[in-house]
């Protein structure tokens, strides 16, 4: 082989690599654990073997010739998009170790990477109701446990939301990487209304919510009864 048709074939093999595109998405992806993580790998150029990567480790293997290859891991699966030009990675029952790096790497052509994050939904608890004279303060505490990463709380009376400056919020950690915040909230009665606390973190579509009355008392007839709201 001459040098003419040596450069002419290594300059075929580089405009090659040069038009191939490889396109992975979602760049960054976060889920709560549990639920299932979709990446989607598509190329305009043919090729041969398709391996998926967490964290640098090999999970599934996909030939174009035939298919999705067995996988020892059970929380992986794949199927072809619509278009027929790539395929999509799904990752069921997604946990906490899975979070990290997520690679498509078609081989001898490119490879992309992408960012699984997963966080944990933990739970909320308003403490009790409350019973309270008018102009009276009345303290709440709210507790939001177990979550990752550290959980968003706020207060809510009846349809308004509180501004931050009038609550405290506390945090801990456990040595599981689980947040725990706690906050207390002092309300002064000027009509029965209702208490909210909600936490959440991005993942979470809703936020969860825990919810106590405050009701307000007057001395009627030498006797303590509850009123109800009167706007």
């Amino acid at each position: 082989m001459d040098i003419f048709t040596l450069f002419i074939l290594l300059l075929s093999c580089w405009i090659h690599a040069v038009g191939a595109q490889i396109k992975l998405s979602p760049k960054n992806l976060t889920v709560l654990q549990g639920n299932e993580a979709r990446f989607t790998c598509t190329s305009n150029t043919q090729w041969s073997v398709m391996v998926w990567l967490l964290e640098g480790s090999v999970v599934l293997t996909i030939s174009n010739l035939h298919g999705v290859l067995r996988s020892a891991n059970l929380h992986v699966a794949a199927e072809p998009t619509a278009k027929g030009d790539g395929w999509v990675f799904v990752l069921n029952n997604t946990e906490r170790l899975h979070q990290g790096q997520v690679t498509c790497d078609l081989q001898d052509i490119d490879r992309k990477t992408a960012s699984l994050y997963v966080q944990e939904k933990g739970s909320v608890k308003v403490f009790s109701n409350k019973l309270a004279f008018r102009g009276q303060s009345v303290l709440f505490e709210c507790q939001a446990a177990g979550w990752y990463p550290q959980p968003t709380l706020y207060w809510q009376v009846d349809d308004k939301k509180v501004s931050q400056g009038e609550y405290n919020i506390s945090i801990e950690e456990s040595g599981k990487s689980l947040f725990t915040v706690t906050s207390n909230l002092s309300v002064k009665a000027v009509k029965s209304c209702r208490v909210h606390c909600l936490a959440s973190v991005s993942a979470l579509p809703t936020p969860l919510m825990s919810s106590v009355n405050l009701t307000l008392q007057r001395w009627c007839r030498k006797k303590m009864t509850a009123q109800p709201c009167r706007h």
